[in-house]
């Protein structure tokens, strides 16, 4: 399920899943998981909907582990997706000409523990942040599931324009309930914490 089912919209309906890879990303990415991981993080706080096993990890269980690293959605319009797979997530300041919503928490790279979070990014109809624009014709909605490798997070107080974590911490945490945020919000500053794994295409 993946969701606290409180943003209305109903179940989601999944009408295709891609494996996403990028050979030029891995290196960088696996680099930064055993860099956070020697650093010894202390996840006193965790994403939530995490599966209980992963078989496309095989091998890596200790690393994903110890680096905290774990799994995040992360939807957009759909006008964005072929870019998104050519270049992977990048921070804001490497964008040109993107439209952009939210960043209560500075220019990073977001994800969600909540499909339904994400959801509202994409260009599914009435989605509440993108409210349905840059959709394609002929295609649905998509979001991606990714990597993202969190360490020791900082819980925010509340928003803030952050460009880099804390001392002492890997990512930014806007808790729901705690940093004037509704719903969870996970935010790396290095792209190479994170790393796409699937594209859905989906109703809801």
């Amino acid at each position: 399920a993946a969701t606290k089912r409180s943003h209305g919209y109903g179940p989601m309906k999944i009408k295709n899943v891609w494996k996403v890879r990028k050979p030029s990303l891995v290196s960088r990415f696996a680099a930064t998981q055993k860099k956070i991981a020697a650093d010894a993080p202390k996840p006193r706080e965790t994403a939530l909907f995490q599966p209980k096993s992963r078989p496309d990890i095989k091998g890596q269980e200790s690393v994903y582990k110890t680096s905290h690293t774990v799994l995040m959605f992360h939807g957009s319009r759909s006008v964005n997706i072929a870019g998104i797979l050519r270049k992977s997530l990048l921070l804001p300041k490497q964008l040109v000409g993107v439209s952009l919503t939210g960043a209560m928490f500075g220019g990073g790279i977001y994800g969600a523990d909540d499909w339904g979070k994400s959801a509202g990014y994409t260009s599914l109809d009435g989605s509440y942040w993108a409210g349905g624009s840059g959709a394609v014709a002929g295609r649905s909605a998509f979001m991606f599931v990714m990597d993202m490798i969190l360490g020791t997070p900082h819980v925010a107080p509340g928003p803030h324009g952050y460009d880099r974590p804390p001392s002492g911490t890997h990512c930014v945490f806007g808790k729901a309930g705690y940093s004037n945020v509704r719903n969870n919000e996970w935010i790396v500053f290095d792209s190479s914490q994170h790393q796409l794994r699937y594209l859905i295409e989906f109703d809801a």
